[in-house]
């Protein structure tokens, strides 16, 4: 996983990052979570093994609800519910192995993904008490995800960093933002 410079202002002057998987798909989220979910993203790829075939995040749609339907394929809007989608603090990873049911859980995530996620102060829409929405990972705290502290964030992608060395995996571009974090604040 790593981060781009380029970046775009969404609705509400959210400031948005992108971020790439290890095999190139990328994603926009919030600038001040790019961070936890680059962090994420690295475990889920590198520590876990996980193949991520498909991943979005920001959607600039009205109400930015990102509903998948299997049937279909494609992304439904349902009307009169809001997204941290929208936002930028939510991401889906693989819809179509894990799906968003109603009191069910169907997933091929890793089964310590609920450790993996909080350490990043994200939350998995599979804990939800009656939607399972086993796609979805949200950093805001409405939805089980947490604020974190700059520095929590960057000692835990420093300690990641060395770790991800020692298996030889470049991480020039995720080290650049957390400089910039570093140069700008949070």
């Amino acid at each position: 996983a790593k981060t781009s410079d380029a970046s775009a202002r969404a609705p509400g002057n959210i400031k948005l990052v992108t971020i790439k998987t290890k095999s190139g798909l990328s994603f926009q989220v919030a600038e001040d979570k790019a961070p936890q979910f680059l962090g994420f993203i690295r475990d889920l790829e590198y520590k876990r093994g996980y193949d991520i075939k498909k991943i979005t995040g920001y959607d600039a749609r009205p109400g930015g609800v990102m509903d998948y339907n299997p049937k279909t394929g494609k992304y439904d809007i349902p009307s009169g519910r809001a997204s941290h989608h929208s936002t930028g603090t939510a991401i889906d990873i693989n819809p179509s192995t894990n799906p968003n049911l109603k009191n069910k859980i169907v997933t091929d995530m890793p089964s310590n993904i609920t450790a993996d996620a909080a350490k990043w102060g994200i939350g998995w829409g599979a804990n939800w008490a009656t939607q399972k929405d086993s796609m979805h990972f949200d950093a805001n705290p409405a939805s089980g995800g947490r604020d974190m502290a700059k520095d929590e964030v960057l000692q835990l992608l420093a300690a990641q960093a060395k770790e991800l060395a020692k298996v030889n995996v470049n991480l020039a571009e995720g080290n650049r933002i957390s400089k910039q974090i570093k140069e700008n604040g949070r």
